[in-house]
């Protein structure tokens, strides 16, 4: 099979898990300095999230893990537990994101503002 964009693609292809989600690019520049802070923010907490080699899939740190659950984790798993660690960080953030897409590519701070004071919500910038 031959693909435009792609070229020749195997008749028998397998699926592949995926190991890393990347986020859509932002829409405006509010979005992109409330995703730097939270990245900062997430880049700050150690609160020993476990992490999956690239490569292999396997958990880097899995001994940590072994200890507490009595077993390894599973990629699901430990994307699952990723996010319940994560939580407090996200919910912070996560409506003015909302905010700062939904006011489109040519938002302006005081728009973004003000729409943040409509629907109750920190704007946190």
């Amino acid at each position: 099979m031959t693909d435009e964009s792609f070229g020749d693609v195997p008749e028998n292809e397998t699926e592949q898990a995926i190991l890393l989600a990347v986020p859509t690019k932002p829409l405006n520049l509010i979005e992109f300095e409330l995703g730097e802070m939270l990245d900062e923010e997430l880049t700050g907490v150690d609160i020993g999230i476990p992490f999956l080699d690239a490569e292999t899939g396997e958990l880097e740190n899995p001994d940590d893990y072994v200890a507490q659950f009595g077993r390894q984790l599973t990629a699901r798993e430990v994307m699952a537990l990723q996010d319940i660690l994560n939580e407090p960080l996200m919910a912070k953030f996560r409506l003015p994101l909302i905010i700062s897409r939904e006011l489109g590519s040519s938002a302006t701070i005081e728009e973004y503002r003000i729409a943040c004071e409509l629907e109750n919500v920190d704007p946190i910038l």
